[in-house]
């Protein structure tokens, strides 16, 4: 033997007896619960049993063929601690050891930088983030994303794709707290323990892939990819669970403490980041400078054959809008809109590099279809409610007027609806969500007599779609707009990443000039949708420009 050098100095007799039990196989079962738990709870052990399985692997490839039985890694109880090792391991030995015990010292007594953003698409940050570049060290607190992706690391290891909009306050480099949104967390062997909280439940890991849902009301759903984790709920009396690749669990209002089985589903999450293709154009969100305050209806004097051509529309109302340069020619939306006494008719030519792809599923993503591709178009289908639309969420109304500023009826009617028309690549079927209520407070649940179709470019670089919705559908069968009203209008067209499954940007027509800037839980940014009486607008009627 040589020299023995002295192991780093704190770390616990405890520890190194359960790990080195571990290498020799004689770890009872209560040990192994405690070493687990060990593991769980404290980076700093985690660090130091790998740094030991490491070298216990090393010794023992070094030592293979030999027919010797390998020396066994011996401790004494000097007052500085020693480790015997052969004499050709010691060196690499002790610096490997004291450099990861090293590195973990400095993240765990560094709360000010417990991750980093290591990717972004189409991400953009709430607050004083809102720049935020790829490579920024992410200081302890809440980390805002309003869209696309941002993929963090924590300092142990672990990393966590999140998908926006979706809010995260990063406790330490083992802990985060998921307070709406999505993540995926992948956990290396060295992270297990990696702590998810929220507002129903933790999650504790084991060495994993596992995804979070967590909804505006704070119900949470919890998915295993690969591994297991512990979920237990945050209640006086917890209930916890071991979950194992293809389950998943959720936990809401409706049962606070209990946990109970939901179907698993593989497509429900973003897990990989994103390649984005040769073609695409660069990482950020793609916008237009709306031009247009209004969008003319026009009468349909026959109901169009709902087939994707649009050869048989009254194209007197249309409108053209893109999004700025050198993204024009790509990315744009020729809308138009008809009426009659049973429906309302939409349709639109959208350019899209990458269309008719959207993987969303309506009973597993009904608050995300707009993010794989869609066209989205937001009406008061009730003329009383006059222009401008003096109605807001509550979610907006906390940032523009004062919190006691009441709820008024328009705030919380149905008679205002957002349509998202989109294309659903799976089923190869045109699709209708109907949300009623500026705050979107009420889904519409099954949808009948309506029609919608789709149809792609022969270039394969844009579509056109076409709808015939009934006024019943819309909640206004007996009082729906007609000709001589105005009412609150907005268009917005949404483009996704070549999955089908990200929003990548998306552009915003028919505003308000007066009330800047745009936003769909605010009524009064909305621009208006003008109903005529004639199948073609005035002579010399051009749409309003607005900037």
């Amino acid at each position: 033997m040589s020299d023995t050098p002295i192991i780093p100095a704190g770390i616990p007799e405890a520890w190194i007896a359960l790990v080195d039990a571990h290498c020799a196989g004689t770890l009872e079962s209560d040990q192994r619960v405690e070493l687990n738990d060990l593991l769980r709870r404290e980076p700093a052990a985690r660090m130091f049993y790998l740094a030991y399985l490491d070298l216990h692997a090393q010794m023992r490839w070094d030592a293979r063929g030999a027919n010797e039985t390998l020396p066994p890694m011996t401790f004494t109880n000097e007052p500085k601690r020693r480790i015997a090792w052969p004499s050709r391991f010691a060196a690499a030995a002790l610096i490997l050891l004291s450099l990861i015990l090293g590195v973990n010292f400095y993240f765990t007594q560094s709360p000010a930088a417990p991750a980093v953003l290591i990717a972004a698409s189409n991400a953009r940050f709430v607050g004083p983030a809102a720049d935020l570049p790829v490579g920024a060290a992410l200081a302890a607190g809440p980390l805002e994303l309003s869209q696309g992706l941002a993929q963090i690391r924590f300092a142990d290891g672990a990393e966590m794709l999140l998908e926006g909009p979706s809010r995260i306050e990063l406790v330490r480099a083992d802990r985060a707290a998921l307070h709406f949104g999505r993540a995926v967390t992948r956990v290396p062997p060295a992270a297990v323990g990696f702590t998810v909280d929220t507002p129903r439940l933790t999650v504790v890991d084991l060495g994993t892939e596992f995804g979070l849902d967590v909804g505006a009301n704070g119900a949470s759903q919890v998915q295993v990819f690969e591994g297991q984790v512990i979920a237990h709920t945050r209640t006086a009396a917890a209930v916890e669970h071991r979950l194992s690749a293809g389950q998943a669990l959720e936990a809401d209002d409706t049962a606070p403490q209990a946990l109970r089985p939901v179907a698993f589903d593989a497509d429900r999450f973003v897990r990989r980041f994103p390649m984005p293709a040769r073609s695409s154009p660069p990482s950020g969100p793609l916008y237009n400078r709306s031009r247009f305050d209004a969008v003319h209806v026009v009468p349909a004097v026959s109901p169009p054959a709902i087939d994707g051509d649009l050869s048989d529309w009254d194209a007197s109302g249309l409108f053209r809008s893109a999004c700025v340069e050198p993204y024009a020619s790509d990315y744009f939306v020729e809308g138009m809109m008809m009426y009659d006494a049973d429906h309302l008719y939409i349709a639109a030519r959208v350019g899209d590099p990458a269309p008719m792809r959207n993987q969303r599923d309506p009973s597993a993503d009904p608050g995300w279809l707009w993010a794989g591709g869609s066209v989205i178009v937001r009406l008061a289908t009730d003329p009383a409610l006059g222009y401008p639309l003096d109605a807001i969420a509550s979610a907006a109304r906390t940032r523009t007027t004062p919190p006691d500023a009441g709820h008024r009826p328009q705030d919380t009617t149905d008679r205002i609806a957002s349509i998202v028309l989109w294309y659903h690549q799976p089923t190869h079927q045109p699709r209708l969500q109907v949300v009623f209520g500026i705050d979107h407070h009420q889904w519409a649940g099954d949808l009948t007599g309506w029609q919608g179709a789709f149809r792609r470019s022969p270039d394969g670089r844009s579509y056109t779609l076409e709808y015939a919705i009934p006024w019943s559908v819309l909640r206004a069968a007996e009082d729906h707009p007609r000709a001589g009203d105005a009412v609150a209008c907005s268009w917005n067209v949404h483009w996704s990443d070549e999955l089908g499954r990200i929003s990548r940007g998306h552009l915003v027509e028919i505003t308000s000039p007066s009330a800047q800037p745009y936003l769909f839980l605010n009524g009064s940014t909305w621009g208006r949708a003008i109903f005529h009486d004639a199948g073609h607008l005035p002579p010399g009627t051009v749409q309003p420009q607005l900037r």
